[in-house]
């Protein structure tokens, strides 16, 4: 393997989208590697539809009970409307602006759905849910302007075989032991790909322990330089004025 790569060496990554990555801050496969998905989907386990609560956000399979219709509302509105059901119960599945899902929606296929359960109409439903192809806990990168996330998913795949040649650990071995934390190497890799859900909450408690570390040294390293900014003189009306802005009072 080689010892690392540069940005435009890979697979997808020519100019345009090179200066797109540059524009976000990202400049090297450590940079890359260190932009880490806005969330995860956990999909490992399966809620039965008579147990949806709104608000939550659930992975959900059964069948679609019989075939979808679809409604063209004012305003370029389209609105396709299906029921899926399981073993519990039958609710809604309801997309917006999604016209294709007529076709893909065939009676009696069982899918697998992912997404928020909320009100519609005064039923417990769900709204544009994505349709879940692949199980586990599943990042969702942030699109960035030219690069879409399935692209951006792609560009850190390239780059994840390179993360113990990219990534140091400033942790001695005791340290780790002693406050429970994983290889900042390992926890690199699962943000970007978590085996579960634990891996995942460990991953993200080793990379805070870091970004506080980093913080506290920050503050340190300030305390210790000299002051040496001019006071500034301010006059008794001013301070009055600034006084009165303030929403409480000052002791």
């Amino acid at each position: 393997m080689q010892e690392t790569l540069k940005l435009s060496e890979l697979s997808g990554v020519g100019k345009v989208r090179l200066q797109s990555l540059n524009n976000a801050g990202i400049y090297s496969l450590k940079d890359l590697l260190s932009t880490y998905p806005v969330k995860h989907q956990d999909t490992t386990k399966i809620t039965p539809l008579c147990m949806l609560k709104e608000g939550n956000f659930v992975c959900v399979e059964g069948k679609i009970k019989a075939s979808p219709n679809i409604q063209y509302a004012k305003g370029k509105l389209v609105i396709v409307r299906a029921s899926l059901e399981d073993d519990t119960a039958t609710v809604p599945i309801i997309f917006f602006n999604q016209p294709w899902m007529m076709n893909n929606l065939k009676k009696d296929s069982t899918f697998t759905f992912y997404g928020a359960v909320q009100s519609y109409r005064g039923k417990i439903s769900l709204l544009n849910p994505e349709i879940v192809h692949r199980r586990g806990v599943v990042p969702k990168y942030q699109a960035l302007d030219g690069i879409g996330s399935k692209t951006f998913e792609n560009l850190i795949e390239q780059a994840l075989p390179f993360i113990e040649k990219l990534f140091e650990d400033v942790l001695t071995q005791n340290i780790k032991q002693r406050y429970n934390l994983l290889s900042i190497q390992d926890a690199v890799y699962q943000m970007h790909r978590p085996e579960s859900a634990q891996k995942l909450s460990a991953a993200k408690r080793r990379i805070s322990f870091d970004d506080i570390l980093y913080y506290q040294i920050a503050v340190l390293s300030i305390k210790g330089q000299k002051n040496t900014a001019p006071p500034i003189k301010v006059d008794k009306q001013t301070k009055e004025s600034f006084e009165n802005l303030l929403p409480f009072t000052l002791t």
